[in-house]
């Protein structure tokens, strides 16, 4: 169905840093691929943070989104990356998570 006002918290697993592509520093060096078969979502807000990215979106049409966020390796190892979750704003009724996953940083 489609939804208005959602917001997508996500967890940024140790190892990583979320970088803010609307610099010149990293936007005129890199660009954010599409998911292949499925429309990117139209973000409306969102706050990179040390340890979170909080997206916000004014409607989410109906049918699969994705949305992508640029991020570098700052430390190598294995890291857990923490469940991602999913919630309309003003409807507690329901939400969504993600199953958290392990996150590998290698040097090549």
């Amino acid at each position: 169905k489609p939804q208005s006002y959602v917001a997508v918290e996500d967890m940024i697993p140790a190892g990583l840093e979320v970088v803010n592509p609307n610099l010149d520093l990293f936007g005129k060096f890199y660009s954010l691929p599409a998911e292949p078969g499925i429309e990117t979502a139209s973000l409306s807000h969102s706050e990179l943070r040390d340890q979170q990215t909080n997206l916000y979106f004014d409607e989410l049409p109906s049918g699969a989104r994705s949305y992508s966020v640029l991020a570098r390796a700052t430390a190598e190892g294995s890291f857990i990356w923490p469940a991602t979750q999913i919630s309309p704003m003003y409807d507690s009724r329901f939400f969504g998570r993600s199953a958290s996953s392990e996150c590998n940083v290698s040097a090549q």
